[in-house]
């Protein structure tokens, strides 16, 4: 099926271009337009035939989708993605006939020395929910196939993804060092957590912009060619050589804007995430775009923001007038916009705050028996330490009044955030003992939440008729007292729902994971209508 994509071109590469490309990743010096490296190791462009490298996988606009960047070594006439399923293949075979070809760009990159490199995109589609795959780059012709590499799709409607912060690779003034701790957080996580979906970068992926090395270095780990990254612009993200390196979907080109990239968003299943680019410090720009991407949402359940600059933090950074400025600037539509958590770095130190409304520390939260805020009244804002190392901040001396807690371990950290239908949970881990050393768990729930639970679950089959019946019953006895000002009452028949669902006779009718998530929701419930 792919003799119209052999160009027939050659892509055989030389002694000394296959050198070029062993040493580039080795490099600690910026590769920018021109460069110090000596010429004597580096191939001429014309010798340099195609080979892929940097394959930087990127979350889609939503879960069916998957964003491929890679740098070629020679200007291809194709930019291709490849993918099967995993079952299909026989032994190490990939398996061409029943794979899906997707093309898509390739445009001249950064140039090291006397060779130029290209930035390849291509977006996959209609990706299958809880499936494995198997993909391979190129530029469609048979010798230019990277290696097969696995990535697996994992359920959206109930998700972990792993958040890090502040790799800057080369802050050390060691590259090696640095790619070295990235590499180790990356493995010890997903070793513990082998089903995140994707992780969450909170910026400043490398030290400085321009350099290729560093990138080399961040996009290095094995992990990154199965985990997709979503990342953010940091302050010293801001050359082009960003952009070059990753595939944002629904990327704007009119908020937030900048030489690296624009605001960008996703879904993934009913979650919102919005990425804000803060080195464009025009927050009336940020705010807009919120605004008109919370709009295409209406009914979305979570709502999270992403961005660089910590505008709670707790290092030397959080005074800065940028800092302050920004945080007067966003804040004001993360409380119009119900936005659950938000997510930032800069400041490599750890921080969890109260929960926030209106700049003001909402301490007064309804905490259940788990200790997870219920129905919270504001935001959350959490700010992540380095996640390799190579450079901690000192906490200020004077606690900040929004601060819960705040912790510098100097130790590279990573965190989860883990959510379903009604809640969500941040657990954080330090990466020399993999010891929790901070949890947070919010629920939100409601009549209309655990009635829209309801008839999910009967849409899935998790849920059958004589069940459901007496549950939807139930929730409807108590809308009704509800509505009349009865809370006592609407509090009785949510009991009523407990009892039905939990009668043994009925559980023929119920899925055991399906029943886990409606009980534990209505008797959160039976807490919030008992506080109110």
């Amino acid at each position: 099926m792919f003799n119209v994509l052999n160009l027939k071109r050659s892509t055989k590469i030389s002694l000394a271009a296959a050198s070029a490309l062993l040493v580039i990743p080795l490099l600690t010096t910026s590769f920018t337009g021109t460069s110090n490296e000596n010429p004597m190791v580096m191939a001429h462009a014309e010798e340099l035939k195609y080979a892929s490298k940097d394959i930087a996988l990127n979350p889609g606009s939503n879960e069916s989708e998957l964003r491929f960047t890679w740098y070629s070594s020679a200007n291809p006439e194709k930019a291709i993605v490849q993918i099967a399923k995993k079952s299909d293949m026989t032994g190490n075979v990939f398996p061409v006939d029943k794979a899906k070809t997707f093309a898509g760009t390739a445009s001249q990159a950064a140039t090291v020395g006397a060779n130029v490199y290209y930035s390849n995109k291509v977006t996959v589609t209609d990706l299958e929910p809880s499936t494995q795959y198997v993909y391979r780059v190129g530029d469609g012709t048979n010798e230019s196939w990277s290696s097969v590499y696995n990535y697996a799709t994992q359920r959206s409607d109930q998700y972990s993804l792993m958040f890090v912060g502040d790799p800057q690779i080369g802050a050390s003034g060691s590259v090696s060092k640095d790619q070295a701790g990235w590499t180790n957080t990356l493995n010890k996580a997903v070793a513990k957590f082998p089903n995140f979906s994707y992780i969450m970068s909170a910026g400043d992926q490398v030290n400085t912009a321009t350099s290729e090395a560093e990138y080399d270095a961040f996009l290095s780990p094995d992990v990154l060619r199965s985990l997709p990254i979503a990342t953010v612009v940091g302050n010293h993200d801001t050359s082009v050589n960003y952009k070059y390196h990753f595939n944002q979907p629904n990327e704007s080109t009119k908020y937030g804007v900048t030489n690296a990239s624009g605001d960008y968003y996703y879904t993934y299943g009913e979650s919102l995430f919005m990425v804000l680019n803060t080195n464009n410090t025009d927050g009336a720009s940020h705010v807009q775009f919120m605004k008109e991407t919370a709009a295409k949402f209406p009914n979305a359940k979570w709502k999270f923001v992403t961005f660089h600059h910590d505008i709670y933090g707790a290092g030397p950074h959080s005074t800065e007038s940028l800092i302050t400025n920004l945080r007067a600037a966003l804040f004001p539509t993360f409380d119009e916009l119900n936005v659950d958590v938000i997510f930032m770095g800069h400041d490599h130190s750890y921080v969890r705050t109260y929960v926030m409304k209106g700049d003001i520390p909402q301490k007064n939260q309804l905490i259940d028996s788990k200790g997870r805020v219920v129905n919270p009244t504001g935001s959350m804002y959490i700010t992540a330490n380095s996640a390799s190392g190579s450079k901690y901040y000192e906490l200020m001396v004077t606690p900040e009044v929004y601060s819960e807690v705040r912790t510098q371990l100097k130790v590279p950290t990573f965190s989860t955030i883990n959510v379903n239908p009604y809640s969500v949970s941040v657990d954080t881990y330090r990466t020399d003992t993999m010891e929790r050393v901070d949890t947070w768990s919010m629920v939100k729930t409601s009549l209309p939440m655990l009635q829209g639970l309801v008839e999910e679950y009967i849409s899935k089959r998790d849920l059958k008729s004589g069940l459901s019946s007496q549950l939807i019953n139930s929730l409807k006895q108590a809308q009704h007292q509800f509505d009349k000002g009865s809370k006592t009452q609407a509090v009785k028949f949510v009991q009523d729902f407990l009892k039905h669902l939990n009668n043994e006779a009925m559980q023929k009718n119920v899925t055991q994971s399906a029943k886990d998530v409606l009980a534990d929701a209505a008797e959160e419930l039976v807490l919030s209508l008992t506080a109110q």
